[in-house]
């Protein structure tokens, strides 16, 4: 059995607390992800003359690095969708209490709230999934969300004609 997730962010002394919704963050559950993730990391080392080629070509270790961005710019589109759940969620409970209802309270305060000063169960669940810099992950993940409606598929990540090498080059350094 698990324990439930603390959604308590830090507070002053001396205020009113309010308890916030969970923030629920789902792995991300693609079968190939972790070893698409290993094989763009070898790819890129072998890229950079670090590790030798072993025979490889260059070709299809660029086409494995841009498979491997593909697949982390899916898994931050989807802690996006979780994230942009919980900042929905928190924009119904300031709605609803009067004192939160006064202090304009907004998606945009929430997301302030959680890049700046997310709760400590989060920072250690991230850190299991070998997450060092939760910032830039849910700063990145909030904006690929606010300009995409749907996450990259590789097939069309293969069309001359993309955008997504572009963005993962960008994107993920």
């Amino acid at each position: 059995m698990t324990q439930p997730e603390p959604s308590s962010f830090p507070r002053p002394t001396h205020t009113r607390h309010w308890e916030l919704p969970p923030l629920i963050l789902h792995p991300f559950s693609d079968k190939r992800g972790p070893d698409t993730l290993v094989e763009c990391s070898r790819a890129q080392l072998m890229l950079a003359g670090i590790l030798p080629m072993d025979g490889c070509e260059r070709e299809a270790l660029e086409r494995r690095v841009i498979e491997g961005r593909i697949c982390e710019v899916k898994m931050l589109y989807y802690v996006g969708l979780d994230l942009n759940r919980w900042l929905e969620e928190c924009t119904e409970v300031a709605a609803h209490e009067e004192k939160l209802k006064e202090a304009g309270l907004s998606k945009c305060s929430f997301a302030s709230l959680l890049v700046a000063n997310s709760p400590v169960h989060v920072h250690a669940k991230l850190q299991g999934w070998g997450v060092a810099d939760y910032k830039s992950l849910f700063s990145r993940a909030l904006g690929l969300n606010a300009v995409f409606a749907c996450p990259p598929e590789a097939d069309f990540a293969q069309s001359e004609f993309c955008w997504i090498p572009s963005l993962c080059r960008w994107l993920l350094p």
